[in-house]
């Protein structure tokens, strides 16, 4: 065989290799990866980039930036981003349990019950609807409605174990 044949034989190798995939890929930075290797900042800052770059606007970019920007503790901006996507797709009901949750966070415990009311409207047994609306009664210094509270959301979702410690406490 020449040094041609060498290299074309090379070349094909090359191909096949890359064709199937038998290199290990690049690693995936993709906001959801780098959030589940810790890397939350630089996450947030892709999926708010994201949003702010595209005319195609899509509930769940906002649903895992304002997710993430709670867990994050900054109530804030979770707040502002929640507002707009509210405003885009108002028939979510993640982003009307999100703003709720913000409230609770930020300490407006009356504000939170009032705005979990639309989540019940649209779903009375929303995962941790009930669960929160418990809290904000417990915040509030109402036990027996807290309680209530707790109870629905063990009935909906037994497996909740906040909900179950929160009603082992009365």
């Amino acid at each position: 065989m020449n040094k041609y044949t060498y290299i074309l034989f090379f070349l094909c190798t090359l191909f096949i290799v890359g064709m199937f995939g038998l290199w290990q890929k690049k690693t995936d930075n993709s906001p959801s990866t780098l959030w589940k290797k810790g890397h939350y900042q630089k996450a947030i800052q892709i999926w708010g980039n994201e949003l702010k770059s595209t005319k195609e606007q899509q509930p769940g970019i906002y649903q895992n930036l304002i997710g993430s920007l709670i867990y994050a503790g900054k109530f804030n901006d979770a707040e502002k981003w929640c507002s707009k996507a509210l405003t885009i797709f108002p028939q979510y009901v993640i982003f009307k349990f999100y703003i709720s949750l913000i409230k609770f966070y930020k300490g407006n415990y009356k504000e939170s019950l009032v705005l979990s009311k639309n989540v019940l409207k649209i779903d009375d047994d929303y995962s941790n609807i009930h669960f929160l609306r418990g809290l904000d009664f417990e915040k509030l210094g109402d036990a027996s409605k807290a309680k209530k509270e707790f109870i629905k959301e063990i009935n909906d979702n037994p497996t909740n174990t906040f909900a179950w410690a929160e009603l082992k406490a009365f």
